[in-house]
């Protein structure tokens, strides 16, 4: 991740898959404190999928961040024409719409999918938003007043996809990530393999990864649910 101050540009190397363990007591907590804010209760052999979102952000404030986007590509010397109008695209308020519309029919039937396929909850979580909530309709969100940020999504955009076993063991994702992926964790109640493949990729397989985390050739976010 790059972090920028007044004078420095700094890089920092983080994980981007992680495995952990709770008790199964937290395991308990958690459950119990999203079924107080849910609607769709999780009994207490599922496994817990949480998709994390830092904000909610209006069109108003969308706009604002993507022009001031656009000026600074166009002001940026060392891209070319081409380049500069690879990284612009055209936003208004009726693309935004649009685009919320397919977003929250494709969530709905990722939902349906993966809940109908196997033994799990899907919940979605904000951490702020500008009174819009109401306008991404369809499934439940619920408010993280910092319990689940402090214990899965410390860093900023680092993770955004959290899968957690009634034993406790959880999987953190960062970034998109296939389906075949998410459900060999969630076919397979012995994970130890995949640890052993993350392991692996960290070390002897750095390049292309291996096994479960082996690079993916191509991806287009809109053929994936996760």
């Amino acid at each position: 991740m790059e972090y920028k101050t007044d004078s420095l540009v700094v890089n920092k190397v983080l994980n981007k898959f992680y495995f952990g363990k709770l008790s199964t007591q937290v395991y308990q907590q958690i459950r119990l404190l999203i079924n107080r804010d849910s609607k769709k209760k999780i009994d207490s052999g599922e496994i817990i999928v949480l998709k994390y979102y830092d904000s909610l952000l209006s069109f108003s404030t969308l706009n604002k961040k993507h022009i001031k986007h656009t000026l600074a590509v166009k002001k940026d010397t060392s891209l070319s024409l081409r380049d500069k109008g690879r990284r612009t695209h055209d936003f208004n308020e009726k693309k935004f719409i649009n685009n919320r519309k397919k977003w929250l029919k494709k969530q709905n039937k990722c939902i349906e999918k993966y809940e109908r396929k196997f033994s799990i909850k899907i919940n979605y979580l904000y951490k702020a938003e500008e009174n819009v909530v109401n306008n991404y309709g369809g499934f439940n969100w619920i408010k993280d007043n910092g319990v689940f940020k402090n214990q899965f999504f410390k860093i900023m955009y680092n993770y955004n996809l959290a899968i957690i076993k009634p034993d406790g063991e959880f999987y953190l994702n960062g970034g998109h990530t296939t389906d075949k992926r998410v459900e060999k964790l969630l076919e397979n109640s012995n994970w130890e393999q995949y640890k052993n493949d993350l392991e692996l990729s960290k070390t002897t397989h750095m390049e292309n990864g291996y096994g479960l985390f082996e690079k993916i050739p191509f991806y287009h976010n809109s053929k994936h649910c996760f």
